[in-house]
């Protein structure tokens, strides 16, 4: 029998919880920077000529950002901190044309003058940023406004050393350099902010009446251990749903395993079931081997599921004639899911079907089918607002031999020139809630 591992995890009994690595975010940050999406290099020069004096005074200010990455802050619920490590050059160029003055004691010439000064600098940029989540128009806009400049610490200047007032010039400019800049080169909707859509429609999922979100929230959360990295939640409750959540509950669970973690709750998860059975999402009819069949005498009449520690019951009542007579029963099959080869294998732990009934076995094997891949499945890769292909007899005739199911997905990135291979890598049960996890490459 295959090993099971319970998803033990507490997740303030939100319907869905997105956790993101922070790890992987600076990923992909680092990722945006080295491929030149995202600038680096700041560069700015200025020129005073003086006819007068014949002078003329030029300095070149070049700076790039080293080391751009995002970190938590402790106990600070909706907040995330950006540490920038920078280093540049001033470079000055100092010019005096050959200057003659005659007088009456005689004439005398001061020779022309060319002289440029580098001077290098370094230092590290800190500052925070509250994140909040609200309703414009019918979306869900996430707005980042920066806040608090926690350092500014400037390692040097060449061999310059200045007071604390001019000290707090410079911090100043790298200040207006590091977030006003950065939102006026990318065109940002406001100084006070920086807003984007969440990257999928977080007020809809499936056009179901139990997929309308009532409320959406954000948290950032300090890793399981030292070794794990922090993560940040986005927090989603359906309507019929809203009331239940317990904010300061929610915790950790990607534990470095993964890049995005979806944990999808039990409650929440039946009731799009239950939504999707009654629209008529999930075939009813079936032949003797298990496939869909609109003249087949196997009929589904209820399916369900039960969530358990490490595996997933799937609850099925098939009925077919046998003989003339009605048969009716109710089925049972516990499953558990593994990875191998980048593909989903779904493990039989136990049944109630009698081995001799084929077609019951083969129709409560198609409800699995169905559950796990047309509810489940698509209801996580709609989080990464992705779709799922619709099903069809090839992919079915997989699973039903016992073949894996590719999950893997390659999109681009809406705005951006990213390529993103969506890998995963983890689906596993608890009590309360289901986890699907994935890593995910990035390419241009």
């Amino acid at each position: 029998m295959p090993t099971v591992h319970p998803f033990v995890f507490d997740g303030g009994d939100y319907d869905i919880q997105a956790g993101v690595s922070l790890d992987f975010l600076n990923r992909v940050i680092d990722f945006a920077i080295t491929s030149g999406e995202l600038p680096r290099r700041f560069k700015t020069n200025k020129s005073v000529v003086e006819p007068d004096l014949g002078a003329t005074i030029g300095i070149e200010f070049e700076c790039d950002f080293d080391v751009v990455e995002l970190f938590s802050r402790a106990g600070v619920d909706r907040r995330i901190g950006i540490h920038i490590e920078y280093s540049g050059s001033i470079r000055s160029r100092f010019q005096l044309d050959e200057w003659t003055f005659s007088g009456p004691a005689g004439g005398y010439s001061d020779p022309a003058l060319d002289e440029s000064f580098i001077c290098d600098f370094s230092g590290i940029l800190e500052a925070t940023a509250d994140v909040s989540i609200s309703g414009v128009g019918g979306a869900q806009i996430a707005t980042v406004r920066f806040g608090q400049l926690l350092r500014a610490d400037l390692n040097s200047i060449g061999d310059l050393t200045f007071g604390p007032a001019v000290n707090a010039i410079v911090r100043q400019i790298f200040e207006r350099i590091g977030v006003v800049r950065l939102r006026t080169a990318f065109a940002f909707p406001a100084l006070s902010g920086l807003a984007g859509s969440l990257p999928a429609p977080a007020n809809e999922i499936f056009g179901t009446p139990s997929g309308q979100f009532g409320t959406t929230d954000l948290k950032v959360v300090g890793g399981q251990n030292a070794a794990t990295p922090d993560e940040i939640h986005v927090l989603l409750e359906a309507d019929q749903n809203v009331g239940h959540q317990h904010y300061s509950d929610v915790e950790a669970f990607t534990d470095g395993a993964f890049d995005v973690g979806l944990a999808v709750g039990y409650r929440w998860t039946r009731q799009v079931l239950q939504d999707l059975w009654a629209g008529g999402a999930i075939p009813i009819k079936f032949d003797d081997h298990g496939r869909p069949d609109s003249t087949g005498k196997v009929i589904l009449h209820r399916v369900d599921f039960t969530f358990m520690e490490g595996s997933l019951q799937i609850h099925a009542q098939i009925g077919r004639e046998v003989i003339g007579i009605p048969l009716e029963l109710d089925a049972t099959l516990e499953v558990a899911f593994r990875f191998s080869n980048d593909l989903l294998f779904v493990d039989l732990l136990a049944s109630n079907i009698d081995i001799n009934l084929g077609w019951a076995k083969s129709a409560g094997w198609a409800a699995v089918f169905f559950v796990v891949r047309d509810v489940i499945i698509r209801l996580m890769l709609r989080g990464v607002n992705e779709a799922l292909d619709a099903w069809s007899l090839p992919l079915l005739q997989r699973f039903l031999d016992g073949l894996g199911i590719d999950l893997r997905q390659r999109f681009r990135l809406s705005g951006t020139p990213f390529q993103i291979d969506l890998l995963p890598n983890a689906i596993t049960c608890g009590a309360d809630a289901m986890l699907f996890g994935c890593r995910i490459n990035l390419s241009k």
